[in-house]
């Protein structure tokens, strides 16, 4: 049996098409490239919601700490100040059971006031955390200031 030059030519081509690798390689790659981003976007949201809830209980604690004698146990108007502050940034709204008001009880020359939200749920809006079995994470920021009102 004789080949030909041109049946040589014909298979030649056919071992050397490359027509689709390059689908093929979008296909391999697609996957990793999805999950890279819809992780730097939960994780970016994450970072966000982290600082603006460690602001919120700064806020609330700075709010306490300039208080009066009288005052500095409203633990509702700094309940009050936190929640408000979450509202401005749109997170998930906080029950006045979560933020935590508290004021040591040393010698008033050392007093300090302690806010803290306790157990907030932040949810991932990409369906990567949930597949990795992360799920919802669960923060608690808080933020200690030194009670301006104290007397040295």
């Amino acid at each position: 049996m004789r080949i030909s030059r041109r049946t040589t030519r014909r298979i030649t081509t056919i071992v050397r098409d490359e027509r689709g690798a390059a689908a093929v390689e979008f296909a391999l790659v697609l996957p990793i490239l999805v999950v890279l981003a819809f992780g730097i976007i939960d994780f970016g949201r994450l970072l966000y919601t982290y600082n603006n809830l460690t602001s919120a209980v700064r806020e609330g604690a700075r709010f306490a700490a300039v208080q009066t004698e009288g005052k500095v146990g409203n633990t509702a108007a700094v309940q009050a100040r936190v929640s408000d502050y979450i509202a401005a940034f749109g997170g998930t709204p906080v029950a006045t059971s979560q933020i935590e008001v508290t004021l040591d009880a040393a010698p008033p020359a050392t007093r300090f006031i302690t806010v803290r939200i306790d157990a907030y749920e932040f949810e991932p809006i990409t369906p990567i955390a949930g597949l990795i079995g992360l799920g919802d994470i669960t923060m608690s920021p808080r933020a200690v200031f030194r009670w301006e009102r104290a007397t040295n």
